[in-house]
């Protein structure tokens, strides 16, 4: 039994385009991503932002579902692979030859190009 309920794909239209994404990649949208579509990728997405867009509100959300220490193991995930990507971009740092064969399959026909990350 799942220890924590997940989403409907239909319960958060603000995250359509991943769902689209699952749905055509894939063919359904696996439970770990209605997971995903928590309080958490919401943090995720607005630490990413410039302005940070994290509120008191997020907070009160995510405290629903993680104590303190939760939240700071997910801040300190994001953060680093928050640097990670601003990193390997900085660097233009070349992609593995898996990736690049996955998103030039699914990827390429909506426009996607490995562009500097060229190997």
């Amino acid at each position: 039994m799942a220890h924590i309920a997940g989403m409907h794909p239909s319960d958060s239209p603000d995250y359509r385009r991943l769902k689209d994404l699952c749905i055509e990649t894939l063919g359904f949208v696996p439970n770990s991503v209605l997971m995903m579509l928590r309080v958490a990728l919401e943090l995720a997405l607005a630490v990413g932002q410039v302005p940070n867009a994290v509120d008191d509100a997020l907070f009160r959300r995510l405290r629903a579902y993680w104590n303190e220490e939760q939240i700071l193991e997910i801040v300190g995930v994001v953060a680093m692979f928050g640097f990670l990507n601003r990193s390997n971009d900085t660097l233009a740092m070349p992609l593995e030859e898996q990736p690049v064969d996955v998103a030039k399959r699914h990827l390429a026909p909506h426009g996607w190009t490995p562009g500097k990350y060229q190997t």
